[in-house]
């Protein structure tokens, strides 16, 4: 059946032009999309219009060539335009990338500047531990405010960490530790130090000094072979409780030594002052009388002063030759050359503690203490039980006691603590070592003989050098818990030395030989490494 939008009626409607378009399309349209009847429309078309056959396929051909090309350029548009569409699509995605890539960017600033922000509280709080001060830094740096409150927060997070270090990796079995109190706001803390590295492997607050506190925190530490400590009585009452072993400090006996000295130096200030201004006083008299007359006793308060003052430089002089002679008694070897021994060493102490016993005034019941214990021998002790278990056989029929001098001299010499020795032992030295040197034992022998000299810790410096360290936070106003003397060891301990030839560039941490994830202090305590 014909279209009937191409019946007769409308057609008449339309001009000639109209008409054939509409002829055209109509053929078109039936030819391509495959009319069933098409031979049948063609002939109605035909017939009805008057229209050629041959005409008409012209016609219809040409319309289809045309529907063709259109189709061919309306594909290609259609490709172009999904290809550019792939091409936009593509560009968002890029540029969704770079968004992102912005966003973590500044998202990872951000992070960073809170990094920075932490670390330089958990610096400051080492440092200076008063959270006033470190909001106030913060602010200064960054430009932001910040609370007590969330000084005092971040803090806590980070004190707890370093409390679980601590337990975990330095609360470890000590050969030789270093026992040292110190106050920290008002109240006593034992500081526990391996005295090779300087680690601090436990730093306890107490409420009290008394021997049960202290008794209680060195039984955690079975490991504590030896101790070196300063005058606390109360560690000294648990060190002999739980049968410890320990020496005597050097360093307080000296210190202690040295604050007599200054009691006797302003005390002989005072009296040249005294006698100067008698002097002046016993001037003006004989000017005006012209005689010493009744002002006698100004004469004779200058004699008192003139026999006070030569009493306190000879007993100046006294103290100062305890101090060396102290200092040698407690040295590696005696001034003859020879290793110094636990029985000299005691027999020199008894001597000194005659003469300190008869000192008036000073009498230091401090110094007397010390001496009046074995202990103070223990190092020299511990040094000869490990020299003992040396073996020292030798194809030359050395004795032992001479390699081992021979050795420990050589040590001492290179570790600085002997300047010279006698010169029949400078020749003997360099014959031995001329000797020793082709024997295949030798080295073998001397590292172990040396081993013993470096573990065998003569006085407190490693607590010392912890003092050093923590004695700014004994004048600090601002309390802080507990936890955060921990935090403060482990920053010490993750903190490289900045001198020594075997320390320098390394913390006491790496010198202990943990095998921790790493030794950066802000990484230990779970902060992300900033460029």
């Amino acid at each position: 059946m014909f279209p009937t939008y191409l019946s007769t009626e409308r057609c008449q409607l339309l001009n000639r032009n109209d008409l054939d378009r509409l002829k055209n399309d109509a053929a078109a349209i039936a030819t391509y999309f495959h009319f069933p009847d098409q031979h049948g429309i063609l002939q109605e078309i035909t017939e009805r219009y008057h229209i050629p056959r041959s005409t008409l396929m012209r016609r219809i051909d040409g319309a289809l060539d045309s529907l063709c090309g259109n189709h061919q350029y309306f594909k290609d548009q259609i490709q172009a335009l999904q290809a550019e569409k792939k091409a936009l699509e593509e560009q968002l995605r890029v540029q969704a990338r770079e968004i992102e890539t912005l966003k973590s960017g500044r998202l990872q600033a951000q992070e960073q500047m809170e990094q920075r922000k932490i670390r330089l509280i958990l610096l400051a709080s080492v440092l200076n531990n008063t959270l006033r001060d470190n909001a106030a830094l913060v602010r200064c740096a960054f430009g932001e405010s910040i609370s007590h409150t969330e000084v005092a927060r971040i803090l806590s997070v980070f004190e707890s960490r370093a409390k679980q270090l601590m337990d975990e990796y330095f609360r470890v079995g000590i050969d030789t530790g270093c026992l040292d109190e110190i106050f920290f706001h008002g109240d006593p803390v034992l500081v526990i130090v391996e005295a090779l590295s300087h680690a601090i492997v436990a730093i306890e607050k107490r409420a009290s000094r008394g021997e049960a506190d202290w008794k209680e925190l060195i039984e955690t530490l079975p490991y504590l072979n030896s101790s070196v400590n300063d005058k606390g009585a109360g560690i000294l009452s648990a060190l002999e409780a739980r049968g410890t072993p320990y020496q005597v400090d050097l360093y307080h006996l000296i210190q202690e030594g040295n604050r007599v000295l200054e009691k006797l130096e302003q005390k002989a200030y005072h009296l040249i002052a005294q006698e100067e201004r008698f002097k002046k006083q016993l001037a003006h008299v004989k000017r005006v009388n012209g005689r010493w007359g009744p002002n006698i006793h100004v004469a004779q308060k200058i004699t008192k002063a003139q026999r006070e003052f030569e009493e306190v430089a000879e007993m100046h002089e006294t103290v100062e030759w305890l101090l060396q002679e102290m200092s040698q008694a407690f040295s590696w070897v005696r001034a003859s050359g020879r290793l110094n021994t636990p029985q000299e060493l005691l027999k020199d102490l008894d001597v000194l503690a005659e003469w300190i016993e008869e000192l008036e005034p000073p009498r230091d019941k401090k110094w007397v203490r010390y001496f009046d214990t074995p202990s103070a021998a223990t190092f020299l002790s511990r040094l000869h039980e490990k020299l003992k278990a040396i073996d020292t056989t030798n194809p030359f029929g050395l004795s032992h006691e001479l390699l081992i001098e021979h050795v420990g001299h050589i040590w001492l010499a290179s570790e600085n603590k002997i300047q010279t020795r006698p010169l029949h032992l400078e020749l003997r030295g360099i014959l031995l070592e001329a000797m020793l040197k082709p024997w295949e034992g030798y080295d073998m022998m001397k590292t172990k003989i040396t081993e013993a000299f470096q573990t065998t810790h003569r006085s407190s410096s490693a607590v010392e050098n912890v003092n050093s360290r923590l004695r700014l936070y004994n004048h600090v106003k601002k309390h802080v818990g507990d936890t955060f003397l921990r935090l403060v060891a482990l920053y010490h301990n993750m903190t490289p030395f900045k001198d020594g030839a075997k320390r320098e560039g390394k913390s006491p941490a790496q010198l202990l030989g943990l095998k921790l994830p790493t030794f950066d202090f802000f990484e230990l305590l779970g902060l992300s490494p900033i460029n």
